[in-house]
């Protein structure tokens, strides 16, 4: 099946593409005739549509107690020194907000679905406070675990000092379970780390290469004699050969 569109996405040109005509089968495997998704339909750069036909679950996640795996930011393709294809996977996770105990945790209602956490740092030491000061930022997601109800949200007017850290969240103050005045719940703040796995027929875990980077961040990357750049614009800037990360440094003499 083929059609004209007229003034797409405000190009004047005619659009011609073509689609699956037998519609959507999704057992098909790499067959034009069908379109496993109808999702699957893409517009590519030379203004032709194209039909994904087949897809499959290359990689999944072991579970981890300690991590809460949340969006995948870029995917990016690598081809490293023995000509194998790799895939690089930035993704976020969440963590338990390190050195919170709940008796440090204060909660008060500022307005109705909204409620201002404090956190009581005049008991930690100054590398405790600088991992806090690094976690807890404007607009990183915050996960809430207890037992009643479970749910992350955007953080929001953040402020620091040597004894307390507050912020702002969009959940009413009778979100919160609370146990006879203590909050009964666990804070975990988002982190992102890079992963890849191999492009085998076999699903594959990833593999984890680096942890603890920003997760509010616009990743670009790019394949430079081999070797593969990768930049979020906050933490340093990376370089992948193939095995590990490291962080790329000028050399002088």
């Amino acid at each position: 099946m083929s059609k004209l569109i007229n003034n797409f996405q405000g190009r004047e040109n005619a659009i011609v593409f073509k689609a699956a005509n037998g519609g959507i089968n999704s057992n098909s495997i790499d067959n034009a005739v069908y379109a496993k998704y109808i999702q699957n339909m893409i517009l590519n750069e030379d203004n032709n549509l194209s039909v994904r036909n087949g897809t499959k679950i290359v990689a999944e996640y072991q579970i981890d107690p300690d991590k809460i795996f949340n969006e995948q930011l870029k995917l990016i393709n690598y081809v490293n020194f023995d000509g194998k294809s790799e895939l690089l996977i930035y993704q976020t996770y969440f963590i338990k907000i390190p050195h919170i105990v709940p008796n440090i945790i204060t909660l008060d209602r500022v307005d109705n679905n909204i409620t201002q956490i404090a956190i009581d740092i005049r008991g930690l030491n100054a590398n405790q406070k600088a991992v806090l000061y690094k976690y807890i930022f404007e607009e990183v997601n915050v996960y809430v675990e207890q037992d009643s109800y479970s749910d992350n949200v955007e953080i929001y007017n953040v402020e620091k000092n040597n004894d307390d850290i507050l912020f702002k969240v969009n959940f009413d103050i009778t979100f919160f379970d609370v146990n006879l005045g203590i909050p009964a719940f666990t804070l975990w703040v988002e982190r992102a780390g890079i992963f890849k796995f191999i492009d085998t027929p076999i699903i594959d875990n990833p593999q984890e290469l680096i942890l603890d980077l920003n997760p509010n961040v616009i990743v670009s990357s790019i394949n430079y004699q081999n070797y593969l750049v990768i930049c979020n614009g906050i933490d340093p800037v990376l370089y992948y050969n193939g095995n590990a990360l490291q962080e790329l440094r000028l050399i002088t003499k």
